[in-house]
Order: C-alpha cells, then sequence, then structure tokens
C-alpha cells in the first residue's frame, strides 16, 4: 500500500509541472515536488526486490550498468578541471538520470508480479492524460503568452500550447506519448472506447497547436511507421490527409512562433550543434562529463552563484549532449541502452523512435517530464504486450 501511495503521489505531483519546480544555487539545481516521493518509491522497491528486477531484466540492465560505470568513470577523469561544487551539481544529475533509466526494470516488475497492481499503473497514466490534456486547453485559452515569466529565462511561446511544461516541445512530446499508447490501449467497454478515442483526438490536435516542427516530423513519420507495421494501409493514406489538412487549417494569429516558415530556430540550432561536436572532439572519446556541458563552454563557468540559463547543461539535441558529455564510446553506449529498452515490446520501440526523432532537435530525451512519462509508458507497455511473453 505505501508503494501504491508513493505511486499516486509522485503522478498527481507531477501533473504541476514546472509549477512545482525547486531551484537551488540560482538554477544550476533543480528539482521536482513529483522527484521526493518518486525516490522514496524507488528505494521502497529496492528493499522489496533487492536486486532481482536487474536479473530478471538483464538485458536491460546490463548496457545500463555499463553506460553508468563509463559516465562515472568520465566524471572522475575530468574532475581536476572543475570547481569542487561543479563536480557535486554534475554528480547530482548523473545520479538523477540514473534514478529515472533504473527505474523502469523495477516498475515493470512490481507492476508484472503484484497482478492487483496492474490497473493502477493504466489507471495512473490515464490520470495524467487526461489532466495534461485538459489543463493544456486552458493554457492555450486563457493563458497564451509568458511574457511575464520572462524575467526567469522562459520564452513567450506566444499563441501555442505549452501547457505546464512550458516548452512546446515538451508539451507536443508529452501529447505524441499519450497519442500512441491510448492507440495501442484495449478495452471491451463501449463508453471507455468513446473516452479513449476523444482523447487520441485531442492529443493530435494539441500536439498541432504546439507548432514543434520537429514534433510535426516524428509524428507523421512514427504514425506512417506505425500503420506499415500494423498493415493498415487505408488509415496511413487517410491520416497522410488529415495530417496536412489540420496543419493547413490550425489557427494561426501572428506572431513569429508559429510560422512554420521560420528559419531562425533553425540555424540557431545548427551554430548549437557545431558548439557541441567542438566540444566533443577536443574530448572525443570519454567527453566532459555528465551535465558539465555548461561549465565546458564556459557559460557560467567561474562562478556558479551566477543565474544559469535554463539550457546551460545541455544541447538543442539529446543526442549532441550525450556525444559532448561522454564522448564516442558513451554515446555508442547510450545507444545500446536504448536498443535494450526499444527491444521490450512494440509500443516501447514506437515511443523511444517518437521521442528520438524529436531529440534530434530539442533535449526531449534527457529531460526529467519526459523520462518519468516513458518510464510509465514502457512499464505499462510491457506488462500488457511483452515481446518476450
Amino acid at each position: 500500500m505505501i508503494i501504491l501511495f508513493l505511486y499516486y503521489a509522485s503522478t498527481f505531483l507531477f501533473l504541476l509541472g514546472q509549477l512545482g519546480r525547486m531551484s537551488f544555487l540560482n538554477q544550476h539545481i533543480n528539482m521536482y515536488f513529483y522527484e521526493i516521493p518518486f525516490v522514496f518509491l524507488l528505494v521502497g522497491l529496492f528493499f522489496k526486490y533487492k536486486f532481482e528486477p536487474l536479473r530478471y531484466f538483464a538485458k536491460v540492465t546490463i548496457p545500463l550498468g555499463i553506460f553508468s560505470f563509463f559516465m562515472l568513470f568520465g566524471l572522475q577523469l575530468n574532475s581536476n578541471l572543475y570547481q569542487p561544487l561543479e563536480n557535486a551539481v554534475a554528480l547530482l544529475y548523473y545520479f538523477r538520470l540514473l534514478t529515472y533509466l533504473f527505474s523502469i526494470p523495477y516498475i515493470i516488475y512490481y507492476f508484472m508480479t503484484e497482478v492487483r497492481s496492474v490497473r493502477h499503473l493504466q489507471r495512473g497514466i490515464m490520470i495524467i492524460s487526461c489532466i495534461t490534456i485538459i489543463s493544456a486547453f486552458i493554457q492555450y485559452t486563457l493563458y497564451p503568452n509568458l511574457r511575464n515569466l520572462l524575467y526567469l529565462g522562459w520564452d513567450p511561446h506566444l499563441y501555442r500550447v505549452f501547457g505546464v511544461y512550458f516548452e512546446p516541445y515538451l508539451a507536443a512530446a508529452a501529447f505524441g506519448l499519450f497519442f500512441y499508447y491510448l492507440l495501442e490501449l484495449h478495452s471491451s467497454h463501449n463508453i471507455f472506447k468513446y473516452i479513449k478515442y476523444a482523447l487520441i483526438g485531442l492529443s493530435s490536435v494539441l500536439l498541432g497547436l504546439t507548432f514543434s516542427r520537429i514534433a510535426y516530423i516524428a509524428f507523421a513519420i512514427v504514425t506512417v511507421l506505425y500503420l506499415v507495421l500494423k498493415k493498415k494501409w487505408l488509415y496511413m493514406g487517410l491520416f497522410l490527409i488529415m495530417f496536412g489538412v489540420v496543419i493547413a487549417l490550425i489557427p494561426k494569429p501572428e506572431g513569429v512562433g508559429i510560422n512554420l516558415l521560420r528559419t531562425f530556430s533553425i540555424f540557431t540550432r545548427i551554430d548549437n550543434a557545431k558548439q557541441g561536436v567542438d566540444i566533443w572532439r577536443k574530448n572525443p572519446y570519454f567527453g566532459v562529463g555528465y551535465n558539465r556541458v555548461g561549465f565546458a563552454r564556459g557559460e557560467n563557468r567561474t562562478d556558479i552563484y551566477t543565474e544559469a540559463s535554463h539550457a546551460a547543461s545541455s544541447f538543442h539535441s539529446s543526442f549532441i549532449t550525450i556525444l559532448a558529455a561522454t564522448g564516442g564510446i558513451g554515446f555508442l553506449l547510450f545507444l545500446f541502452v536504448l536498443y535494450s529498452l526499444f527491444s521490450l515490446s512494440f509500443l516501447s520501440g514506437i515511443l523511444l523512435v517518437f521521442i528520438s526523432l524529436i531529440s534530434f532537435g530539442d533535449n526531449a530525451l534527457l529531460h526529467p517530464f519526459i523520462l518519468f512519462l516513458l518510464m510509465q509508458f514502457i512499464a505499462a507497455s510491457y506488462v500488457s504486450h511483452p515481446l518476450h511473453k
């Protein structure tokens, strides 16, 4: 019961999004309210199962373990080049990433072995999906501008859906995850089916209203891939037509952010990626260490008490971030980890391809919000339809 309580506590607190953000040392250290019960949840699962989930999912935990030790080695290797407080911050974020990644086998094992608890996992996902969708519509209607938070480092995102995440690409990633999970969710109850289809439709509409072009591309590619694998040829044609119509007809008030032909953000991302490649070239094998990117490129380098930007410790692309932080060897190990998670179930593969495509342009894959959602969706997909049953 305690584990379920902690699960629901983290689920409900997650719904606060950036409103539940806690920052220390002028935003160099950030955490969220939901992560507090989430950590206690994992501690409880560890005392309950010890190392059994890690042994059971050795195909996932072995790559995770190798990647973890390599990242720790990289952090230690370059530690003499950074201040003690900078090393401490990097180590904290290292443990945070491991917490999310290693939570996957434990969460799956719990909901797989505790048969009566499977419905709780699905219920938690539905709670997140429904409330996130409702709050996004409220935000788009009543609060279409983040300009009043410019002083905290947030972009205005005028007339775009950003929800409680305060970033359109994160909102788009979440809506895409909802879309594919609900698409694979089966139910014999007619009322639930209507709710499911309504949520699928609303998720796709909200994804469109984020005006995130990288999310558009990822959504189109993965949906076509999904329908091809399901051999739904007629639906594929209908989807492409509807997708084009929705993009053409979606409301487009005046503003730079909703101009689908804007080029400024593209060149910004190209320049940002070049910075990451330059850092990688200086540390081609082991990288500069996870979460040291901001310090390595000279931002907030000498005084950690100066205010950091929201993207100081990463690049726009999750993959460029991993390459610069862990080097070529760490990058290959990270791909190995993704492949091990990809192979858990059909849906987990679809979800990871979708998030990975977005992550070529925006840092979705390493963001705690997306990691938390992925953890739940991958667990639910494995418990419902594992490839290895």
